[in-house]
């Protein structure tokens, strides 16, 4: 069965409007119409050249030496020249056996090559034109697109990149902290041994089971984000405080995997915390769209930092969900809002 593809099916309806274009006008006025004879035949070359032509144009897309936009109209052109060409021929020669096929006998100027060439070339060229502004901008479309995919590839394979290497560093600098930690407190404070044993095994067990997911819900995150606050809390004592206020309409509701902790920790990091001076980070939803990191500011004189962390995750944020997410730096606070996705 014969199939055709959807290029080749535009095409041919393509044809046959341009055949209609050009001949149903006669026949609806009657103008230059004395029978059926003076459309048939035209009406069927007008359309075999058209879908010729819009056939003829993906294989300039094969020719080596054409990869420039002038050289394809060049030869598109051309070609459409010795196509004309040779229906002039095989019509003289269809004349000649059958003059009743001769669909206009009052121009007998037609069967002269210069007039022939030149009338039909003049509505053949119009036809070519239509062709290469509807082929030649498809083409330029579809490779825009295909550029934009490409590029959207290449944004995740970095991006899942460098959330790879944000994990790696966690995982080793994480555990060296938690294991010197879980030395102090088996030396100093035995009895709350077995509790940060637990809550840093519930860490690790969030780890491994979301590793390699891009979102997870909000309800699981924040169970997460407790096991690591009460870490911090051991390890900062009365220094940091961190207050969870996140509504149960939002539990349900997606983030990316990290987010959280990775707030909690850029606070830490960049923030004085001591009993006197505490940090207090506060998460809290807001509007059933968001939820905020908050922290009171209180900067350390000396820091270097990328705040890559902060940037990768607005890149995630950008690439999962074309979200953004908000970041005020007030004299007092500084606090980030991620979108609920």
């Amino acid at each position: 069965m014969l199939k055709f593809s959807n290029h080749k099916k535009t095409g041919l309806l393509f044809s046959i409007l341009i055949g209609l274009f050009f001949y149903l006008p006669n026949i609806l006025t009657g103008i230059n119409f004395t029978g059926w004879h003076e459309f048939v035949l035209p009406f069927l070359i007008t359309i075999t050249y058209t879908f010729t032509m819009w056939m003829f144009y993906p294989v300039l897309k094969r020719i080596k030496f054409a990869k420039e936009a002038y050289l394809k109209f060049i030869i598109f052109y051309g070609a459409g020249v010795l196509l004309c060409f040779i229906q002039y021929i095989l019509h003289k020669w269809a004349v000649t056996i059958s003059p009743q096929l001769d669909f206009n006998t009052r121009l007998p100027r037609l069967f002269t090559i210069s007039y022939y060439m030149s009338f039909m070339q003049i509505r053949y060229l119009f036809i070519n034109s239509i062709i290469l502004f509807l082929l030649y901008s498809q083409e330029l479309l579809n490779e825009k697109r295909r550029v934009e995919i490409e590029k959207e590839i290449i944004k995740q394979e970095h991006l899942s990149a460098q959330y790879e290497a944000l994990k790696q560093q966690l995982n080793p600098h994480f555990l060296f902290n938690s294991l010197n930690l879980l030395k102090t407190l088996s030396a100093n404070n035995p009895q709350k041994v077995g509790d940060y044993v637990i809550q840093l095994s519930k860490v690790y067990r969030y780890l491994l089971t979301h590793h390699e997911n891009k979102l997870v819900k909000i309800v699981d995150e924040l169970e997460f984000i407790k096991s690591y606050a009460y870490l911090l809390e051991i390890r900062f004592e009365k220094a940091v405080q961190i207050i969870i206020k996140v509504d149960a309409s939002v539990f349900n509701g997606l983030i990316p995997p990290l987010a959280l902790q990775l707030l909690l920790e850029n606070a830490v990091k960049h923030n004085i915390a001591t009993p006197t001076k505490p940090l207090k980070i506060e998460i809290i939803s807001k509007n059933k769209n968001f939820i905020e990191v908050k922290n009171n500011l209180q900067k350390k004189e000396i820091i270097n930092s990328s705040y890559s962390g902060l940037i990768n995750l607005g890149q995630r944020y950008k690439i999962l969900a074309k979200k953004q997410i908000k970041i005020q730096n007030h004299k007092d606070y500084f606090s980030v809002m991620l979108p609920i996705i």
